[in-house]
This record gives structure tokens, sequence and C-alpha cells, in this order.
């Protein structure tokens, strides 16, 4: 992954910067925002099913996390790109019933 992106604001990192320095002893450095000095991906160093739950929450950092600093193949991205829509759509669709029922 040659140019990874901040999932605060989005931003393209420099060339070269990766999201994270591996120390001896398994500890990680996560890598700052040139931007916006925010820490580039905290999603780096979470469980996947953390990850999940956010995206499912239309977390937007976590959407930028998987569209941009994984390395998915294209069926699998395609596939994901799809399902979070789905349910981005439902959310949204339940909200505007919700708040009509409401009324």
């Amino acid at each position: 992954m040659d140019h990874p992106s901040c999932v605060e604001c989005g931003k393209r990192a420099e060339s070269g910067k990766e999201l994270y320095r591996e120390f001896s002893g398994g500890s990680l450095q996560l890598s700052r925002c040139d931007y916006c000095r925010k820490v580039l991906d905290k999603y780096v160093e979470m469980d996947t099913v953390t990850v999940l739950v956010d995206v499912l929450l239309l977390r937007l950092e976590s959407y930028r996390h998987v569209m941009c600093n994984v390395h998915l193949s294209t069926p699998i991205l395609l596939r994901l790109t799809t399902v979070l829509l789905i349910c981005a759509a439902y959310i949204l669709l339940f909200k505007s019933c919700h708040y009509f029922i409401l009324d």
C-alpha cells in the first residue's frame, strides 16, 4: 500500500509513509497525519469485530479504513460495498419512516 489515507480527515499520506512502525517486542507506533495531526488509522490496532461494528454504525472513519487502508481483492471489495450501501439505505429509510410515524 503506497499511500495510506488518514481516517479522520481523508487526506492521502506522503509517499512512502507507513501506517505504523513495528518495534521489537511487538509494540507499534502509529503514524500521524501531516494535515490534521491525528493518528492516520486508529483501526490498525483494533480487532476486526470492532471495525465491523463501527462500519455497521456508519462511522465515516471505519469506511475510510476499510476502503483505503485495507488491501482487499476487487470482488470482495465490491461485495462489501454493496452490503454497506444496502445497510446505509435501510437505516436512512427506517429513520425517515420513523420520523413520519411520530408526526
